[in-house]
C-alpha cells in the first residue's frame, strides 16, 4: 500500500527493524497470519481460554485434524473418563504426561481449561 519511495523506504526500514527484535516479530506474524487473534475470556479462566489451539500431537493424531470433523475436541490426561455430553464429542489423550485438561471449539478455539482434574465442572461445561 506504500505508492511513494519515502512511504516504501519507511516500510522496509520498519520490517527490518521488526525482523530484528524477535517478541514483535513473533505478534507481528501472528497478528498477520490470525494465530494470535484471541476472544475474550471469562473472568478468572484458565490463561489458554479463548486462545487459538496449536496443532496439538496426540495419542489418536494431530489436534487440528481431528477437528476435521467439526466437533469438538476433549483433550485429557490418559487416566481420565470419558463424561458424557450430548453434543458430538470427539475425546482424545495427551501424548505426553499433561495433566491440562482442554475442550477445543470446532474453530479451533480452547472453550474451557483447567490443570486440575475436575470432572463435574468439566460435565457443567459440556452440558447447555
Amino acid at each position: 500500500m506504500a505508492r511513494t519511495p519515502l512511504q516504501r523506504t519507511v516500510r522496509a526500514l520498519a520490517a527490518g527493524a521488526l525482523s530484528t527484535i524477535r517478541p514483535a516479530s513473533d505478534k507481528a506474524i501472528g497478528l498477520i497470519s490470525g494465530i494470535s487473534i484471541a476472544y475474550a475470556a471469562p473472568r478468572g479462566a484458565h490463561p489458554l481460554t479463548a486462545k487459538r489451539a496449536p496443532d496439538l500431537s496426540l495419542q489418536e493424531g494431530r489436534l487440528h485434524r481431528l477437528l476435521r470433523d467439526g466437533t469438538f475436541v476433549l483433550v485429557t490426561p490418559d487416566d481420565a473418563a470419558t463424561p458424557a455430553s450430548p453434543a458430538p464429542l470427539l475425546h482424545t489423550h495427551w501424548r505426553d504426561d499433561r495433566t491440562t485438561t482442554l475442550l477445543v471449539r470446532p474453530d479451533g478455539y480452547i472453550a474451557r481449561a483447567s490443570d486440575h482434574a475436575d470432572p463435574a465442572a468439566l460435565q457443567a461445561a459440556l452440558t447447555p
